[in-house]
């Protein structure tokens, strides 16, 4: 019964400061509040990840990495498409970049790997076929 009444108290002290309810406990009982990433960080948290997955990381590695780092595979998966995108339109071989990303790719992480796997597919491809070739076709000069 007190539990109950304790539990009223705070939730009552929550919506008095405006503070969610719903919000993640830390161990200790403080709240940790989510921040937003920005591309930089995305990006280092991302070469992170390729490292070890280079190094052998399993699935659980992974997916241990994402939970340490409070990244969703979804927000990663978000910033990746468009980090993809730019990394496609560059003129950078990025050689060790895609074999990595096609290692991740392989670990079947769900939408991560399926993104990082395609990008890094479709990287290696470019390479093969060179990157200048790319950008000369449909020219004529």
């Amino acid at each position: 019964m007190l539990k109950r009444v304790w539990r009223w108290l705070k939730s009552l002290l929550r919506r008095w400061l405006g503070t969610p309810t719903n919000a993640p406990n830390v161990g200790n009982g403080t709240v940790k509040q989510r921040q937003i990433l920005t591309d930089i960080e995305y990006e280092s948290f991302f070469l992170e990840l390729l490292a070890g997955v280079n190094d052998g990381w399993s699935r659980g590695n992974v997916q241990g990495f994402l939970i340490l780092k409070n990244i969703t595979a979804a927000e990663l998966v978000a910033w990746l498409q468009r980090f993809g995108e730019r990394l496609l339109a560059s003129d950078a071989a990025n050689s060790e970049l895609a074999m990595r990303m096609v290692q991740l790719g392989e670990l079947d992480v769900g939408e991560l790997s399926k993104v990082a796997g395609d990008v890094g597919r479709r990287l290696r491809e470019l390479n093969r076929r060179g990157r200048r070739g790319r950008r000369g076709r449909g020219r004529r000069g």
